[in-house]
């Protein structure tokens, strides 16, 4: 149960971590990130989406009808404004993403050939491009892939928040109607 709860707060410290990825990706100027930095960000969505996918079937099998009444249980209120705030944080990157996209996608891969010669490879066909190109290009391509894993981390954390209802006890009801001491 503790696990399963863990789960759902990795997710909500990957999304932010992956939030602040893609918004330094999209500040203008900036140079493309370094490898580890995005693919940190990408590599996390999946454990969480992964996890978020066999918390929630395991919740949803638990869902049998019994015989007995039972009470649902909730997260407590913070938990619903972080999970809020991850979402609105998660939807501003993504119109981000499409109001400062370079437009059409270029028509090959950016690479460097030499200290200072760069190009766009299309299946062993090359076009120069300048060194500014470049750089947006790969910016372009970073922030493609962060933007996705973002919509699959998210994802599990809507999935993982979902089935929280099995990770608190649940109260039984009183019978009574006189206040408990």
């Amino acid at each position: 149960m503790i696990f399963d709860v863990a789960w759902l707060w990795a997710g909500v410290a990957i999304v932010l971590y992956s939030v602040g990825v893609n918004v330094a990706l999209i500040i203008p100027g900036d140079n493309p990130m370094p490898t580890p930095i995005w693919v940190a960000a990408v590599v996390g969505a999946f454990p969480v989406f992964g996890a978020g996918i066999i918390l929630f079937r395991r919740s949803m099998r638990r869902r049998i009808p019994s015989r007995r009444p039972q009470t649902p249980a909730t997260l407590p209120r913070s938990a619903y404004y972080i999970l809020g705030l991850t979402c609105f944080a998660m939807v501003a990157v993504l119109v981000l993403n499409i109001a400062t996209s370079i437009g059409p996608v270029p028509p090959g891969q950016p690479q460097q050939v030499g200290p200072t010669q760069f190009v766009l490879n299309n299946h062993g066909v090359t076009t120069p491009i300048t060194h500014e190109e470049y750089l947006r290009f790969e910016e372009s391509g970073q922030r493609g892939v962060v933007g996705i894993s973002l919509i699959f981390c998210i994802v599990g954390i809507l999935m993982l928040a979902a089935s929280a209802h099995d990770w608190l006890p649940q109260r039984p009801r009183s019978s009574t109607t006189r206040p408990t001491p």
